[in-house]
Parts: structure tokens; sequence; C-alpha cells
């Protein structure tokens, strides 16, 4: 082998280590190019909307309450929700005291009134004071007892969903010889009542003569 062989052939090794040193480096900066951690623009909510969205559930929410739904609620689904309530209370007629008292006929009921059972000093008290369990002070207290009565001996947590209290108090109505009326039951029967009461429209004709009573001139 000549010197131009030997020549040639560490031309071309140097020529070939330098076309694999610029690929390694090519590779090194195309590998560690920075990726966005988000492709695109977040986009804002819009504000408005949502605060709008949120002021809509919240006014529902209010709006809703166990006397609007109760005319429409389940006694039979209110019976599943009372067998949270068994092992306390008893549903039936003439049915013993537990812990708790028998929940027969009790919705208008007199509060501590159940006979034979020792009720907490608040409860003993409303009961003196003559309240009776209305639709709204159920739901209250099958809301949360504790904040209704503050010693009282029940260790139910209380019902959160307000269908589900509608639908037990529901039941708890239908525990009766003769049910309570509804809130639109009774809201009725108030109106037609004011109406017999109300006095004559002062737009009626006044009685002529003939129609007078005979006896008018003696009543002076």
């Amino acid at each position: 082998m000549n010197f131009m062989d030997i020549f040639k052939l560490l031309l071309g090794v140097l020529l070939a280590g330098v076309i694999g040193l610029g690929a390694a480096q090519m590779a090194d900066l195309t590998s560690s190019a920075s990726v966005p951690a988000k492709m695109a623009y977040p986009i804002a909510a819009d504000a408005d909307s949502s605060q709008a969205a949120n002021a809509g559930a919240d006014t529902e929410k209010a709006e809703e309450s166990v006397l609007d739904l109760l005319v429409t609620a389940s006694a039979e689904k209110g019976k599943k929700v009372a067998k949270k309530c068994t092992a306390c209370h008893t549903f039936d007629q003439g049915g013993p005291n537990r812990t708790g008292p028998n929940l027969w006929d009790v919705v208008n009921k007199a509060k501590a009134s159940a006979e034979g059972f020792s009720y907490s000093n608040g409860l003993a008290a409303m009961g003196a004071a003559g309240e009776v369990w209305t639709y709204e002070s159920i739901d209250k207290l099958i809301l949360k007892p504790k904040a209704y009565i503050s010693d009282t001996k029940m260790s139910f947590a209380g019902l959160k969903k307000v269908k589900d209290r509608a639908n037990m108090i529901a039941y708890l109505r239908s525990l009766s010889d003769s049910p309570a009326p509804l809130p639109t039951d009774a809201a009725e029967a108030t109106d037609a009542t004011e109406a017999e009461m109300a006095p004559a429209s002062e737009d009626m004709p006044a009685a002529t003569d003939s129609e007078a009573p005979a006896d008018a001139t003696t009543a002076q």
C-alpha cells in the first residue's frame, strides 16, 4: 500500500467521524426542543353566564320547599324512607313507644303528647305552649333534629334531601283515619271561608221602597 492509499483511508475515516458527530448533535437539538404544556390558548369562561347559571340554581333551591312538593309527594316512597326510623319508632295505630314515641296520626297532633313517653325538656316546653306538629315543624325536625330541639334524645342525623322529607311527611300524613288537609286544600278552604264572610259589595243596588220591611217605621 503506497502513501496515497493510506492518505485516502485516513481521510475517509476522518470524514465519517465528522458526519457522525454532526448527526449526533442534530439529534440532541431535536430531542431537547421544548414542548408547551398546553397546545392551545385557554379560553376564559363567560363570567356573566357562569354567574347567571349559579344564580338560577340558587333560586331554584330557594323556591323548592316541602310545602311545594307535598302535594305530589309519594307516601309509598316515604314509607321506604321511614324504615330508617323503625328501630326507634312504631307507626301502627296503638303501637308501643320505643326509644321514640309512636307516630300514628302525628300530623297536627299536640307536641309531647304521646302517653307514657318521657320527652326532652325542649319538646315538653313546646307541648306546654300548645304547639302542634305542623308540616313545617315536622320538616324542620327531620331535616336536623339537634338544630330544632337542642336537647333532643334523637340520634338521627336528619334527611338532607327535600324530596325525601316531603315523601316522609306524606307517609306520616297517611297514618290517620282522617288525614290532615294538604297545604293547598287548607288554603282553598280558607279562601272560601273568607269569601263567604266578606261584606256585600257597595256596588249592589239599594233596596226599593217596595222591598223595604213593612215595620220599617216602628224600628226608629
